[in-house]
């Protein structure tokens, strides 16, 4: 029997998880299966010959890429080179898209078709993008419901498949309600370097303002396995004797009070797990003026833009100060009302977004649109 050889990218810790669940899916059709590319831990427990290390790829704005440009030129070099020599039958793109849609374009000029999973989020930030993803991308599978009509517009197979967090068997639990939770404050800064490097200041404020507002209250921060997330554990362990570490997020996320969490996939699984949180995020001055002119979306975190109400508060650059953020935490927990109503309107994201089973169905899709 002929092995399938897969090409398969991933660029953040999310995406890891989501793609090696779409990985381990495709093996139990495809038991001969073989996977190349870039990714982490969870993926390369699923069989993953990673050419670059994840933590390294993982970067997130605009200044912060041009800065390790020539990494990415270098990366991309790398990537053309085992598209064009390892018989590569299929290239499957997880999220990630300043530098996935570049490996469509390199992978569809070698007649190498492509499936991008987790659509890139240009209804909210790229629209003139959307071309190029008609021009590269032969299958593009969504997450959310409303990604389906956007992108149906421009491409002609787009599959909404749901979205794979929900295959996590914590979030079919119920949520716990305020007096089921423990005393604690969750805090997640980030799993990104430069996410951590421009977070850090403000999370060490956020801590001690904390332990005067709330002295009865924990500070619990889920704990990372990276070398440069390690670092910055030690710095808190030193300075702050007060706060956990935990290295299950889901527990995190589902048994404390409150939470203060930057934007990005950790918004969704917060709401997922019923936990009322603020919304808060730090870039470079580059990164937020660029970013400033391309976002066409009322709110940023995604749990708002499925809701399409500012249930979550968000502050962004000079708003994320650590008084407006403490302060909206002692909103929440002073305030039962908004407590029962932020807990109210996630419990319908659920929903939206469907079942569990995106991960299989996903997979399913893949096989039947290439004939694999």
């Amino acid at each position: 029997m002929n092995s399938t050889r897969v090409f398969i990218v991933a660029g953040e810790s999310s995406g890891d998880l989501h793609a090696s669940k779409l990985m381990y899916h495709l093996k139990q059709i495809l038991p001969e299966v073989s996977f190349i590319g870039i990714g982490g831990k969870r993926m390369e427990e699923q069989g993953l010959q990673s050419i670059v290390p994840l933590e390294r790829v993982s970067v997130v704005g605009f200044a912060e890429v041009i800065k390790n440009i020539n990494f990415f030129r270098r990366t991309l070099k790398k990537c053309k080179n085992v598209l064009e020599n390892e018989n590569i039958d299929i290239v499957v793109l997880v999220d990630f898209p300043g530098f996935n849609i570049r490996i469509a374009e390199i992978a569809s000029s070698l007649k190498i078709p492509v499936c991008y999973y987790i659509a890139p989020q240009l209804w909210a930030w790229g629209k003139k993008r959307v071309n190029k993803l008609k021009k590269y991308v032969d299958l593009l599978l969504v997450v959310f419901p409303f990604e389906q009509e956007f992108f149906s517009q421009y491409l002609d197979n787009v599959e909404f498949v749901g979205h794979p967090l929900l295959d996590e068997p914590i979030f079919q639990n119920d949520i716990l309600r305020f007096e089921e939770r423990e005393n604690s404050i969750a805090i997640l800064p980030g799993s990104r370097k430069s996410e951590i490097s421009y977070h850090k200041k403000l999370v060490f404020k956020i801590i001690e303002l904390l332990q005067r507002e709330f002295p009865e209250f924990s500070i619990k921060i889920p704990e990372l396995q990276s070398s440069f997330f390690g670092e910055f554990a030690k710095e808190v362990k030193t300075k702050y004797r007060q706060v956990v570490f935990e290295l299950n997020s889901y527990n995190v996320l589902s048994s404390s009070k409150v939470g203060i969490i930057k934007s990005g996939t950790s918004n969704l699984e917060a709401a997922l797990l019923g936990l009322p949180f603020v919304m808060f995020y730090k870039t470079s001055f580059a990164t937020y003026f660029i970013a400033k002119q391309l976002v066409e979306l009322n709110y940023i975190s995604i749990v708002n833009v499925l809701l399409n109400s500012k249930f979550v508060p968000e502050f962004i650059q000079r708003e994320a100060s650590p008084k407006n953020i403490v302060g909206a935490i002692k909103d929440i927990l002073s305030n039962q009302e908004i407590y029962i109503q932020m807990q109210s309107s996630f419990s319908t994201i659920k929903q939206i977004l469907g079942g569990s089973g995106a991960s299989e169905r996903a997979a399913k899709k893949i096989i039947e649109h290439f004939g694999l």
